[in-house]
């Protein structure tokens, strides 16, 4: 007689394959070995993911996506190529599309990057001004115009180092930091005044900055803008800068910068969601949520892979987060696949899921449309040619009633 037993939680979504013998564990009863083209939420459903939608009818070339976020009513997705950069956006009738000049031909503008390059920058955004820095190259400055209206030029500052690595708007400075030959060092500018990197004689809490980490030997991978601190990667560990004590803003009069005991980072930019910075390791195969624990006074990370280290073989290569109803953080990894993560603390819930194509997903970029509704666009290679589709909008199923 063969006994049937019914499964209706898979909040977990995919779990590691050696826990298949593990039914004594309640995490068996609400995890798969195999989650492919589901999801799940906060209520344990399998939801099933909606397809890609073609989004522009027609092939291009290899590129890199970034967001510009203007407003939540406009958002942009520079797309950039060897040589240049295109804009994609919603227009005024809600239309998905490339953004237009004055003539009415797509707005392009020209950049010092090789496609390579234009894979590796570093972006940080404050109101309409975007900077950028790329390895070898002086800093430049993006400038929305308009809504149909970019400009790019070289960054001009005094002061600080000569072609940075990273970049970082943060409490009122803006941080540069690596170089070649300072690969843990760290400026910032004077409060309220980006382009003064000038260090004077006598300083104040508001004057431009240096220091560098004496605890790390590796290079700085990314800079990121934490709820309390400053929190600065290497694969070394996860460093902690603030002004003496958690939420004591930087100064030039007090820096203290500490390494937590964080495992170390991949160079993935992080993102934020629910007060926490989630970041990949070092080894490209864990997403770790880092905050600041109350109880015990200091920074912790919480592995997001515990149990669920097979479905990231492939090797993560980028993170974004979907913040709507399903409030998901989706990844890409060198196979070309994406991967879903539903990470919901209060209800202790960490749920993974792959995400496969008749393609390859080589990018992804989250930005929002003219209501504000985030949306998850994608560039795919399918055969020898990429497309630009979203993931579409689940269906909802409601009750139908009759009337007689």
């Amino acid at each position: 007689m063969k006994v049937k037993t019914s499964y209706n939680n898979f909040s977990r979504g995919k779990i590691d394959h050696d826990l298949m013998g593990r039914f004594d564990l309640p995490l068996y009863s609400s995890g798969a070995d195999k989650f492919d083209n589901f999801y799940s939420n906060f209520k344990g459903n399998a939801i099933f993911r909606a397809g890609l939608q073609d989004m522009l009818g027609s092939a291009f070339q290899d590129c890199a996506f970034y967001e510009f976020k203007f407003s939540n009513s406009q958002s942009y997705i520079i797309v950039a190529y060897n040589g240049y950069f295109r804009f994609l956006s919603y227009d005024g009738s809600g239309t998905f599309g490339w953004v237009l000049d004055g003539s009415s031909n797509i707005l392009q503008i020209s950049t010092p990057y090789n496609l390579a390059q234009s894979k590796t920058l570093c972006v940080t955004q404050n109101a309409d001004v975007m900077i950028i820095t790329c390895a070898g190259l002086a800093p430049r400055e993006l400038k929305r115009v308009s809504a149909n209206s970019f400009t790019l030029a070289v960054y001009t500052y005094t002061g600080g180092p000569t072609n940075p690595y990273l970049c970082l708007f943060y409490k009122g400075r803006l941080y540069f930091a690596r170089t070649a030959s300072q690969p843990t060092t760290i400026w910032g500018s004077e409060t309220g005044d980006f382009d003064d990197f000038v260090i004077p004689s006598t300083v104040t809490a508001v004057t431009p900055l240096q220091f560098t980490p004496s605890e790390i030997a590796q290079p700085l991978e990314w800079l990121f803008g934490g709820d309390n601190s400053l929190v600065c990667g290497s694969s070394d560990g996860v460093i902690a800068v603030n002004g003496g004590s958690v939420g004591a803003a930087i100064t030039a009069e007090s820096i203290e910068a500490t390494l937590t005991s964080s495992d170390g980072v991949s160079p993935a930019f992080p993102l934020k969601k629910d007060g926490k910075v989630f970041y990949v390791g070092r080894n490209r195969r864990n997403i770790y949520s880092f905050s600041y624990d109350l109880l015990t006074e200091s920074f912790v990370a919480k592995d997001a892979n515990f149990i669920s280290y097979d479905i990231t073989d492939g090797l993560i290569k980028k993170i974004r987060w979907k913040k709507d109803k399903d409030d998901l953080i989706w990844s890409i990894d060198d196979a070309g696949n994406m991967l879903s993560l539903n990470y919901n603390e209060p209800e202790n819930i960490i749920g993974w899921a792959r995400h496969t194509t008749n393609g390859t997903v080589k990018d992804i970029a989250s930005i929002t449309d003219n209501d504000g509704n985030p949306q998850l666009f994608a560039l795919v290679l399918r055969g020898s040619s990429y497309f630009i589709e979203k993931l579409a909008e689940r269906g909802e199923f409601v009750e139908r009633v009759d009337f007689f």
